[in-house]
């Protein structure tokens, strides 16, 4: 519907008429105050024509709350309009602002329904851009449905053959410090030809953490996923996750890329399979702990 608002603007642009400038008449709205009247002025507009044929005769009523709203009458701002026609800098000023809002608030909502629907939107261009569309706080407990935070980004044509992906956090293990504690992360990057890079790493110890992908084929990028995984049994152990981005750099030239030799992850399937990997080897470790504390204390009897 935002893209209706710029209709005026362009009307306007296409009717007005040249002048000479000699200041703005005391009995005409100033320009600072006719931005904000005509900014509210098109969007109740664009509300009123989304009205039903029921409805329709509720038009005027839209377009008097704007002007109550900046104590203006009909008659001052027609005999406004008329004046800043007839003279285009002014004009052409004051819808350059209103376009440029317009276009914010598009992104905005465009923003907000990304996360209604747990989605990303289209990335920003730009050489150094955080594309994470998810919550940056987010809290994971051992327990089954919510042990992970993932997240899936297709690629677009702001993402370039060169560029760098950092995924960067920070942790904080609220649990008993006594019980050791393991969280993994990880994050790969598929092309077109479905062939893919990666890098896992484990987190032991509350920290900021990140990971670094770069990519250097030949073939455009499809998709970039990743997921941090939260392995055990144990309801009452939380992991705060906070300060959340993804930033994306783009670069001219890119170094060899590093990958990690770690398990190899290529859908949910293999996801799964790690996630069990993990986990069995959590409990081995907690195992031996126990067994090593348990040994100990019989030397210590």
């Amino acid at each position: 519907m935002l893209n209706r608002f710029f209709i005026g603007g362009i009307i306007f642009s296409c009717l007005l008429l040249g002048g000479c400038k000699k200041g703005i008449p005391k009995d005409i709205i100033k320009p600072a105050k006719m931005e904000q009247l005509l900014y509210d002025y098109h969007m109740a507009k664009a509300m009123a024509d989304e009205l039903s044929y029921e409805e329709k005769y509720k038009q005027p009523l839209y377009i008097n709350y704007v002007l109550e709203k900046h104590h203006t009458t009909q008659a001052e701002f027609d005999s406004s309009m008329v004046w800043y026609t007839r003279h285009t800098d002014e004009l052409s000023k004051i819808y350059e602002n209103i376009n440029k809002r317009y276009k914010k608030e598009q992104e905005t909502i465009n923003h907000l329904i990304a996360i209604r629907d747990n989605k990303p939107k289209e990335t920003q261009p730009g050489d150094s851009i955080n594309v994470w569309y998810g919550n940056p706080l987010n809290m994971l407990t051992n327990y089954i449905t919510s042990n992970k935070l993932k997240f899936d980004i297709p690629a677009d044509t702001n993402f370039k053959q060169h560029d760098e992906l950092v995924w960067k956090m920070r942790y904080t293990f609220l649990s008993n410090k006594h019980i050791p504690d393991t969280a993994v992360m990880a994050m790969y990057m598929r092309y077109e030809n479905d062939s893919l890079i990666q890098v896992v790493k484990k987190v032991v110890r509350p920290r900021v953490d990140s990971l670094v992908l770069k990519s250097d084929s030949a073939y455009q990028m499809k998709e970039l996923k990743g997921f941090i995984y939260y392995p055990g049994n144990d309801e009452k152990k939380v992991l705060l996750i906070d300060n959340v981005t993804l930033m994306r750099y783009h670069h001219p030239q890119t170094d060899s890329i590093s990958v990690s030799k770690s398990d190899s992850i290529k859908d949910d399937n293999d996801l799964k399979q790690l996630e069990i990997s993990v986990n069995n080897r959590h409990r081995s470790a907690a195992a031996k702990d126990i067994q090593k504390k348990d040994e100990i204390q019989l030397q210590q009897r």
